[in-house]
């Protein structure tokens, strides 16, 4: 079961959500020998290619409301779950980030959202990442997590 987690800026918009959530499942397909869900541009935006592929899009429970979070989960026909600060706080992560500990309480969100929605044993199989904004800067994050034990062996 793969996982998007996601971390947003109030206002940030779903055209940069989905655009960034859709490069991160692109890099999860390669990273599981899954090539057939690397297209880009199918109709539908580009999401479509990896509806049916995603459970759940977590993310801040502060943000599960913004349009963002609400959009990536409708492309993907995924869930959508919110989680507390101070669950996400308790969560280790590869890239913690002070400046996101300051504005939100806890030092990761997309990293820590995959992971804690994905379960005990997930793994990470996509790092957080922003997309590359020429002169403003990114208002999304996104990681992509997977369930202990997906991804290994046959499939």
């Amino acid at each position: 079961m793969l996982v998007v987690g996601l971390g947003a800026r109030p206002g940030a918009s779903a055209e940069e959500a989905e655009a960034l959530a859709a490069e991160a499942l692109r890099e999860a397909a390669r990273a599981l020998g899954r090539p057939g869900g690397v297209g880009a541009g199918a109709a539908g935006g580009p999401l479509a290619a990896f509806a049916g592929q995603v459970a759940l899009v977590a993310t801040l429970a502060r943000r599960a409301g913004e349009p963002a979070a609400i959009a990536v989960a409708a492309r993907l026909g995924a869930g959508l779950r919110g989680w507390p600060a101070e669950r996400l706080a308790r969560v280790e992560v590869p890239h913690p980030a002070g400046r996101t500990r300051a504005a939100v309480g806890t030092r990761a969100v997309a990293e820590a959202a995959a992971l804690l929605a994905a379960g005990p044993g997930a793994r990470l199989l996509v790092p957080k990442r922003t997309l590359p904004l020429p002169g403003r800067t990114a208002m999304v994050t996104c990681a992509v997590a997977c369930t202990a034990g997906a991804g290994r062996g046959p499939g």
